[in-house]
């Protein structure tokens, strides 16, 4: 069984990360979404440089951050910990387009597979949303009730 890369452990410890979940889909690719205080000083961690590759100049990522990786086969979504729903959908939109036209699939974002971006979108989003707020209400200006 292929090692899961980003799996929290004790050497983790310390970056800040608040929650953690890999979303399984179709595809061998995952989404590995992560909840943490700081996504863009955990993006340039060695712990996270071990596995995506050289530290990233000038990042900005105080509110979230996606990274599409094809060698491991995995789209990571870094959102800080209080984002909002704007920035929460922001991301997601960026892990659908990742994963719908970067991935095995190669699928064009055009009129043709709008539902299908749609569906997608619409999937990852909710489950950041679990991810975020475990079960609790949301009401409709995103504020957790």
């Amino acid at each position: 069984m292929k090692k899961d890369y980003l799996v929290p452990t004790r050497k983790w410890a310390g970056l800040g990360i608040v929650k953690y979940s890999v979303v399984g889909t179709c595809t061998p690719y995952r989404f590995h979404i992560i909840l943490c205080d700081n996504p863009g000083e955990l993006r340039n961690s060695n712990e996270f440089i071990e596995v995506y590759g050289p530290r990233v100049e000038g990042l900005d990522a105080a509110a979230g951050l996606t990274i599409f990786n094809r060698d491991i086969q995995a789209i990571t979504i870094l959102l800080y910990s209080a984002s909002d729903v704007g920035v929460m959908a922001h991301e997601a939109f960026h892990g659908a387009k990742y994963f719908l036209s970067n991935s095995v699939l190669q699928v064009p974002l055009a009129d043709e597979s709008d539902e299908l971006f749609a569906y997608t979108l619409q999937t990852l989003f909710q489950e950041i949303l679990n991810t975020m707020w475990e079960g609790k209400v949301i009401t409709i200006n995103g504020k957790i009730s």
